[in-house]
């Protein structure tokens, strides 16, 4: 598997090369000179830095333990601006400018009326 992949492919790493096909992974094993065989998403190719097999590692298995190493680019989470419109309520002490906001609620509310008069559901 892969350009440092070793002797004869058995019936387990066909079905593993199948699987990663599947699901976009590649094996770092392979790009990395190593015995492991550690599997992240294609996206991510470029961030694996290392693999190293730690036969040494008491794990009770006939497994050995795989370490990769990782380089992480964290982005800075944003918060979403306020998309709330405020409204100075104090204006409204003025005589002027409270007509003013009457008659626009007005006629705002009297489209919404006539606009229900066409489409009566009932009619």
């Amino acid at each position: 598997m892969g350009k440092h992949g070793t002797g004869i492919m058995n019936g387990n790493g066909e079905k593993l090369i199948d699987f990663c096909e599947m699901y976009n992974l590649i094996i770092t094993g392979t790009i990395i000179k190593t015995p492991g065989h550690p599997l992240v998403n294609q996206q991510f190719r470029r961030s694996i830095l290392d693999t190293r097999v730690m036969p040494g590692a008491d794990v009770t298995s006939d497994h050995h333990l795989v370490r990769t190493r990782v380089r992480l680019a964290l982005k800075k989470i944003t918060k979403p601006t306020s998309s709330r419109i405020t409204y100075d309520a104090d204006k409204l002490r003025h005589e002027a400018i409270r007509q003013e906001f009457t008659l626009e609620l007005r006629n705002q509310f009297a489209v919404l009326e006539t606009t229900d008069d066409d489409h009566n559901i009932n009619s």
